[in-house]
């Protein structure tokens, strides 16, 4: 279904850099600390509870624009 959806939204772009996806793993360690993957999330959520919650979705936004590069400059030279 992702895969359907990225595609409707990348008619003619060459350059594939118009969309992008955040998802949302959820990771259970066990006794060894060996990860256990439990589900993959297409719409997880940004919903801040705690303290920690905001640091780690706020980071994680943050995170995500840089690797997109979305500045300033770049939306100027897309209009």
């Amino acid at each position: 279904m992702l895969e359907h959806m990225y595609g409707l939204s990348q008619t003619d772009n060459l350059a594939n850099d118009h969309c992008f996806h955040i998802l949302g793993f959820d990771v259970m360690l066990d006794e060894d600390l060996n990860p256990i993957l439990l589900e993959v999330n297409h719409t997880p959520s940004f919903v801040t509870e705690t303290p920690l919650d905001k640091v780690i979705k706020k980071n994680l936004i943050k995170e995500t624009l840089l690797l997109l590069n979305v500045t300033t400059e770049t939306k100027r030279a897309k209009i």
